[in-house]
């Protein structure tokens, strides 16, 4: 008997989701996860809470309709709460919140070193009208050294700067980016000494500037490759902008760079196209030496708001059975396979994230060639989503945060406010949601497609896992509280 359940009144969850496999049952509380595993008797288990049910407020159960063992199970996986208690709300929640300066200790700053690229995707986000221009712009090292230096003068002592070249094709202006990270190590260093700075890269690498590797390695640079399956995939996918495959020479220089000791992880955009190739494509990353394997599903709509036609998009069953596919083949372990590696970090007890991303909490900006700051990496050149300017300092724009906070928060969104899955979830990449918004091109069909690819992603990845872990550890008590809730990763 635990003597601190006694001279309290509880009640059972109002709400309590269940999985069920043959006699196998995962109960879980959509307000405060922390699901349990039974590998049989999971009726019963409903029939005691049922029987619990109808005399709420209790205080003390009968030992023969519920054993103080079983009762401090419920009440640890918070399928009993106590009487009164209103829906669980994390630290995380309140710190998380719009406008909560998450950007004081954290921020994922991307430069877009090229808005031009030497391939020509057919599914290119890059709208031609934002992002690209006359005469292929490049950043300049003035405007790249000062967002470099204003956001470290903006994190609070401990903070994390994490560089991430972008484009475009970044390696296009590879010079540039070589500038920044020796400007960082030998004067930034010494000017914040208590800010941490980490470097990354995402390339199509199908060019492969001489020093690259000696200075991915002098910076311990991580690196994101684009792979979208076998060769003739990935060539019709993701074509050189002159005409001709791409494949081979991004393979080449894959193994190249990865032979050299360098992790490289590999990424493709799932589309209609290679939707039914999945394990293929985990197969043709594993070949081609990646350290990790990573799918994401095409959004609707590109940076200037135009809508990709409803043959390219991916089928959201199709693609929800590919995950399953990759995922049963242990191709890649779980902690190398995203989405699921996202969703298993994810799975501690009370974690709650009603907003998916860092984009309206001021974690992800993004400085184009101009210097002007946008949310996200798929908003560039979008003035609704401008969240301020490097000449100006005057970064986060709180009021469009806050906007695209309104926009995305699961709590307030219609199709997801009351599903149980939603702080798992968080929503989805809200790109989608937000392009959308007061878009005239986006018809019902192509917003009810952002809608089942986000819960595609989700439920098939939570799932997975909730069946995965509670099978190897029978009654599943998860004990790690300690967990990054705050959804802050590189974009994908």
């Amino acid at each position: 008997m635990n003597l601190d359940y006694t001279g309290r009144a509880w009640r059972v969850a109002p709400r309590i989701e269940t999985l069920s496999r043959g006699n196998e049952r995962i109960f879980f509380n959509p307000q405060n996860v922390n699901p349990a595993y039974f590998p049989m008797g999971g009726s019963e288990v409903i029939q005691i809470l049922d029987k619990l049910k109808q005399n709420e407020p209790f205080f003390c159960p009968q030992e023969n309709l519920c054993p103080w063992d079983l009762f401090d199970f419920f009440v640890r996986h918070h399928l009993i709460v106590e009487d009164g208690q209103e829906d669980c709300k994390t630290a995380c929640c309140e710190a998380c919140g719009p406008g909560r300066d998450l950007f004081r200790t954290e921020l994922n700053v991307y430069l877009l070193l090229s808005q031009a690229c030497n391939q020509a995707c057919v599914y290119c986000l890059n709208g031609r009208e934002t992002y690209h221009g006359p005469g292929d712009p490049m950043m300049s090292r003035e405007t790249a050294f000062q967002a470099v230096e204003t956001f470290a003068s903006s994190l609070s002592p401990g903070g994390f700067l994490n560089m991430v070249f972008f484009g475009g094709e970044p390696l296009l202006n590879w010079p540039l980016a070589v500038e920044v990270m020796e400007h960082c190590e030998n004067t930034l260093k010494a000017k914040f000494p208590e800010i941490h700075f980490h470097y990354h890269i995402t390339t199509n690498l199908s060019i492969l500037p001489d020093d690259f590797i000696s200075r991915t390695k002098d910076y311990a640079m991580t690196v994101l490759v684009d792979v979208d399956g076998p060769e003739d995939i990935h060539n019709a996918l993701r074509p050189l902008r002159g005409g001709g495959g791409s494949f081979a020479f991004t393979a080449r220089h894959i193994e190249k760079v990865a032979g050299a000791g360098i992790n490289v992880a590999l990424r493709t955009t799932v589309v209609s196209r290679n939707q039914e190739l999945m394990v293929e494509t985990a197969r043709v990353h594993k070949n081609l030496g990646g350290s990790a394997c990573a799918y994401v599903p095409l959004n609707a709509v590109d940076s200037d708001g135009s809508v990709f036609e409803r043959a390219m998009r991916p089928d959201p069953r199709i693609y929800a059975q590919g995950l399953r596919e990759v995922y049963h083949s242990q191709i890649w372990p779980v902690e190398n396979l995203f989405p699921f590696s996202e969703f298993s970090r994810r799975l501690v007890p009370g974690y709650r994230n009603s907003l998916n991303c860092g984009a309206p909490r001021g974690c992800t900006p993004v400085i184009s060639v101009n210097g002007k700051i946008f949310s996200c990496i798929y908003l560039v050149n979008n003035p609704a989503y401008e969240t301020g300017d490097i000449l100006k300092n005057d970064f986060p724009r709180l009021d469009v945060l806050k906007k695209m906070a309104k926009i995305i928060d699961v709590d307030a969104r219609p199709q997801c406010r009351e599903c149980a899955y939603r702080y798992l979830c968080g929503g989805g990449c809200p790109v989608g949601y937000i392009g959308t918004e007061g878009n005239d091109l986006a018809s019902g069909q192509v917003r009810a497609y952002t809608h089942k690819i986000a819960c595609a992603t989700a439920k098939t990845c939570l799932e997975e896992l909730f069946w995965s872990l509670g099978t190897e550890a029978g009654l599943w008590a998860l004990t790690d509280c300690n967990n990054s809730q705050n959804g802050r990763g590189l974009c994908l």
